[in-house]
C-alpha cells in the first residue's frame, strides 16, 4: 500500500470517521497533493487547537489548505508566463511607439511609464525575472533573448517564486490571524 492510502487510512482510523470509499476518496483527495516529508505536520496539525472547532472531513479540509499549493503543473504555468510576456510585450510596444510619435528617447518613457494598476500582480512576477533588477530592466531586454522558450523560462521560474513568497506570506498571516 503507498504511503498517502496508508496515511489516509490512519487519518480516517485516528479521527473516528466512517470507513467506507466515499470518505476514503474525500480523504484521499485532500492529501495527495501532501509532500511525504509534511505527512507527519499534517497529521499533527489535525488535533492542533486551531482547528479544535472544526469535525471530521471539514478539518481535513482546513489543514490540506495550508499544505496544498497553487496549481504549478506546467501547463498552467506557461499559460500564465504566456499572459505576462504578452503584456510585457505589449507594455514594450505601446512605449515604443509613443517613442516614435514624439521623438523622445524610448529608455527614458520605459523608465518613467506605468501600468494600469490591474497589472499589478504581472508586475510584481516581472520584477522578480532573473537577472534583472526590476520589470523595467525585463522589458528593456527582452528582446535580446535568443528564444522566446528562454524568455518564458525565465518568466516561469519568477511565477514560481512569485507563487511561493505568497504562500509563504499566507500561512505567516494565518498564524498571526490576519486572514482565515
Amino acid at each position: 500500500m503507498s504511503k498517502k492510502k496508508e496515511f489516509t487510512t490512519s487519518i480516517i482510523e485516528a479521527m473516528k470517521l466512517p470507513n467506507d470509499i466515499f470518505t476514503y476518496e474525500l480523504i484521499f483527495d485532500e492529501v495527495k497533493n501532501v509532500a511525504d516529508a509534511d505527512l507527519m505536520k499534517f497529521y499533527k496539525l489535525l488535533f492542533d487547537e486551531r482547528y479544535k472547532y472544526l469535525n471530521g472531513i471539514a478539518k481535513v479540509v482546513a489543514v490540506a489548505k495550508e499544505f496544498n499549493a497553487p496549481d504549478t503543473s506546467t501547463k498552467d504555468l506557461k499559460a500564465r508566463a504566456k499572459k505576462i510576456i504578452i503584456f510585457a510585450e505589449g507594455f514594450y510596444e505601446t512605449v515604443f511607439e509613443h517613442s516614435i510619435a514624439t521623438g523622445d528617447d524610448f529608455n527614458k518613457l520605459i523608465q518613467c511609464a506605468k501600468p494600469d494598476k490591474r497589472y499589478r500582480q504581472a508586475i510584481e512576477i516581472l520584477n522578480l525575472v532573473k537577472p534583472h533588477d526590476d520589470y523595467k530592466s525585463f522589458i528593456l531586454n527582452m528582446k535580446f533573448y535568443q528564444t522566446s522558450l528562454e524568455v518564458e523560462k525565465r518568466v516561469i521560474e519568477a511565477i514560481r517564486a512569485y507563487d511561493e513568497s505568497k504562500s509563504i506570506e499566507n500561512v505567516n498571516l494565518k498564524q498571526l490571524g490576519l486572514v482565515s
